[in-house]
């Protein structure tokens, strides 16, 4: 008798869902914790009108049993608003990212499932369905003039003018409500009035009061450096490339890096303020040259924060653009050194910045201390010969593209054009470098194939020049570290749609070469689910690849499971097109043929062949040699011995979120530790004197024990966890190449330059598939709904390459799609990506 499993599946459901559920409230309610403190703390209404909260604040004193033995007094180990802020800073940041993760670990494996539907949905969902897509459109919207701040903000979108303005609003409402603060103040307690002949002089002993402006002045420039601490605390969370923001946002590390840089522009510009409006009052009084002593009497290490300020001025002037792209290890350098110096002296400079400005920060050290545990196990050897071994290469015969083959552990995953870093000793060994994979994880389905990550190097810059002619050169073996990969923002440009177009020039093709691979794993999945499972569940629209080089040896870089979709004739769903940009001249007179044939035989008498599904295939671009499609790793030589078994890369998490999760608890309980033993030593301290002169040391013992305590505990887990997975990991099986039909690139290779313009044309007017073929134009892939509604119709448009050839396809799609598309015409939602960090 067969035993029905349909209750158990159904409790499952419900307890994912009750989990899920429980994993939003506990995201939305430390989102919504965290940002309401952010921006009343202040102003009146919290210092001052809130009695109830106030009285709750005075009770949460962390008190020190020892008393003074000077004045008697007992010195606090936590002030009541110091202990308050902690809780709504580091348990609201606590809160957003374990809910994070728990959405991460309970979310399904969605790569398979397009979340598009032809279902017809009632209509008050289609109407908020239709709504939301408008107000995604709008907040995408470039601003114009989009030339002018594509050059000054590298793009503007109304999303951004709106978070722009959003700082710029609570900065003057701050600044409002502590100037206010001060004027309610002295409205409160005001100043004696003036004598003369009938009243008497005040007494001698009374305390002397300025003048209203110069109090207003001075109150400006001590809270211009108050405020700067509210920008101080948001402005390292864009920062940790393990980052829950990636999680929920869908957004990648090149666009929090953009919000980082916005950040840190205004932050120093606010503690500009701060130190110059105070220096220019000392100067004008006379007294700079005394206030500059190191260690005063008002509780502030004056000199400490002009070498702080000095430390933030070097992070601005090396981060310009100019210093930036054209000396990217010095501003790295100088960006690593300038922050050491303004966060260790800007908490000399005040005793109290570390209860503001941490859990970013925290968040931070974490990644690092994953990242540097997991760089330290996350090693591989590679040379450019025939290997089995954990990674292989392959260099192009012109020696301008290096493809790298990495096996990775069974249980990682990652989608095309996600981010990994790697470092080579034997090149430089601090520098580490960003690639986008150029594989998909579900492109090696076969049980015990093994995964292994691909990426597309090109001849750039001096790193990636002298890698490559290290492995052109020298047979030894060069050892890597692998950092990542780190999830990207093109997660949900692969499930948004159900129709993609990619345009790429160049080595930028490498994303483009990891999303199809995924495309293509979920048809596959789809198609062994049988014709059911297939439409409801797989993609059915079209996809199309344009591919502009300039050499064929770029080209040879072509996956040969792309070339074999796309060569399916009437039962292909991938459109390929290929542009050779370089002339009959600049070739030497060759056609491109010849050229073909001449790179075939050199890949041939080369012994550098890496074996994988995405190396070496220039060889067989010629008709009369075959293609293997699938993705296996190489099967054995025969006599040669097999590889030995070694480390797997692994994520930066290891397996699952959750060990994340426990990381960022050690974390913040560590940092905490930290902080209570630097503040007892401080009270301890404090027991011996009457008068605190010098503070500078507190900053000092802070910065030092929240260091240690947010860096050791999550290290020690992390190298307990990779300690395990490398004691118990094994090397995966290999399999054997699946033979099929030789295939050509003749029908897709075409001379010349491609019209962006007509072709953005045609995408956004849904050119037929024959009329835009003969016209050297790609079409919008699958057919019209049928329904009149073609303004609905939503494309996938990714762009990635040189800068000139996105910024036009850029604009073209701008002007054509409007502010949320017009009718009659298809929407073109753009992602876009260049070699310009």
């Amino acid at each position: 008798m067969a035993v029905s499993h349909a209750p158990l599946v159904v409790s499952q459901r419900v307890l994912r869902v009750a989990a899920t559920c429980a994993c939003w409230l506990l995201v939305l309610a430390g989102a919504t914790t965290f940002g309401f403190f952010w921006a009343v703390t202040p102003t009146r209404w919290y210092v001052v009108r809130a009695t109830e909260l106030i009285a709750f604040k005075n009770t949460l004193v962390l008190d020190y049993k020892f008393a003074n033995s000077t004045t008697g007094k007992t010195t606090p180990l936590l002030a009541g608003s110091v202990s308050f802020m902690l809780i709504w800073q580091w348990c609201a940041t606590l809160a957003v990212a374990l809910g994070s993760a728990g959405l991460l670990w309970l979310a399904p494996d969605d790569r398979l499932t397009s979340t598009r539907s032809d279902k017809k949905h009632p209509s008050l969902v289609a109407a908020m369905k239709k709504a939301t897509m408008r107000a995604r459109r709008l907040l995408s919207w470039q601003v114009p003039p989009r030339n002018l701040w594509r050059t000054l903000l590298g793009g503007l979108s109304f999303l951004d003018l709106l978070l722009i303005l959003l700082w710029l609003g609570l900065h003057v409402l701050w600044m409002h409500e502590t100037t206010m603060r001060v004027l309610d103040n002295r409205r409160a307690n005001p100043p004696p009035p003036k004598a003369n002949k009938t009243t008497a002089p005040p007494p001698a002993a009374a305390k002397k009061v300025l003048p209203l402006p110069e109090v207003v002045q001075n109150n400006l420039a001590k809270y211009y450096g108050w405020v700067a601490r509210l920008d101080i605390l948001v402005l390292f969370f864009p920062l940790p490339r393990c980052n829950f923001l990636h999680w929920l946002l869908g957004a990648d590390f090149a666009t929090l890096i953009k919000y980082h840089r916005w950040l840190g522009h205004g932050t120093l510009a606010m503690l500009s303020l701060h130190g110059i409006t105070y220096m220019s009052i000392w100067t004008r009084d006379g007294i700079l040259v005394s206030m500059l002593n190191w260690g005063m009497d008002a509780g502030v290490n004056r000199l400490s924060g002009l070498v702080a300020l000095c430390g933030g001025w070097l992070l601005l002037v090396t981060s310009i653009p100019v210093v930036r792209r054209r000396l990217f290890n010095f501003f790295l350098t100088a960006h690593l050194t300038g922050a050491l110096i303004f966060m260790l002296f800007a908490f000399m400079h005040r005793k109290d910045i570390a209860t503001w400005v941490m859990p970013g920060v925290l968040l931070y050290l974490l990644d690092v201390a994953m990242r540097t545990v997991q760089q330290a196990f996350n090693s591989t050897t590679v040379t450019a010969t025939p290997d089995e071994g954990p990674a292989a290469a392959t260099i192009s015969p012109d020696g301008h593209v290096l493809t790298l083959s990495l096996k990775c552990d069974e249980s990682m995953t990652w989608v095309g054009s996600d981010t990994v870093f790697l470092n080579a000793p034997a090149v430089s060994w601090w520098q580490w470098h960003p690639f986008t994979l150029a594989s998909s994880s579900a492109s090696c389905p076969s049980p015990g194939g093994g995964k292994r990550m691909v990426l597309h190097i090109k001849r750039y810059n001096r790193w990636t020049k002298r890698l490559i002619s290290r492995l052109a050169t020298d047979a030894t073996p060069v050892k890597l570290y692998v950092s990542g990969p780190y999830s990207g923002a093109n997660r949900s440009f692969l499930r948004a749609y159900d129709r993609h177009i990619f345009i790429a020039g160049g080595i930028g093709v490498t994303p483009a070469f990891g999303m199809i691979h995924e495309l293509i794993g979920q048809r596959r999945v789809a198609a062994e689910g049988g014709a059911a499972a297939s439409e409801a569940d797989g993609p059915s629209g079209r996809v199309s690849l344009v591919w502009v080089s300039r050499s064929l040896d770029e080209l040879s870089a072509l996956p040969p499971a792309i070339l074999h979709e796309a060569s399916r004739g009437k039962d292909a769903w991938l459109d390929l097109q290929l542009y050779l940009t370089t002339s009959a001249e600049q070739s030497n007179g060759a056609p491109a043929s010849a050229q073909l044939d001449a790179i075939a035989a050199a890949k041939d008498a080369s012994p550098a062949t890496a074996p994988g599904c995405f190396a070496g295939i220039a060889a067989r671009l010629r008709p009369d040699l075959a293609l293997r499609v699938g993705c296996p790793t190489p099967a054995a030589r025969k006599g040669s011995a097999a590889a030995p078994a070694a480390p797997l890369l692994a994520h930066p998490y290891m397996f699952s979120p959750l060990l994340w999760a426990a990381a960022v608890v050690l974390c913040f309980v560590g940092a905490f530790a930290g902080l209570l033993c630097s503040q007892a030593y401080d009270a301890h301290k404090a027991r011996t004197v009457k008068i605190r002169r010098d503070f500078a040391y507190v900053g000092l013992l802070q910065f030092a024990g929240l260091a240690v305590g947010a860096l050791l505990p999550p290290a020690v887990l992390m190298l307990a966890a990779h300690t395990w997975s490398d004691t118990f990991s094994k090397a995966a099986s290999a399999l054997t190449h699946s033979a099929s039909k030789p295939l050509s690139i003749d029908a897709f290779l075409v001379r010349g330059r491609p019209d962006l313009d007509a072709m953005v044309r045609a995408l956004s007017l849904g050119a037929p598939t024959a009329s835009a073929a003969a016209s050297g134009q790609v079409p919008v892939p699958g057919s019209d709904s049928g329904d009149g509604e073609l303004e609905e119709l939503r494309v996938g448009l990714f762009v990635a390459g040189p800068p000139a050839l996105v910024e036009a396809v850029r604009e073209a799609g701008a002007r054509a799609n409007g502010v949320w598309g017009r009718a009659q015409r298809a929407y073109l939602d753009m992602t876009t990506m260049t070699h310009q960090l």
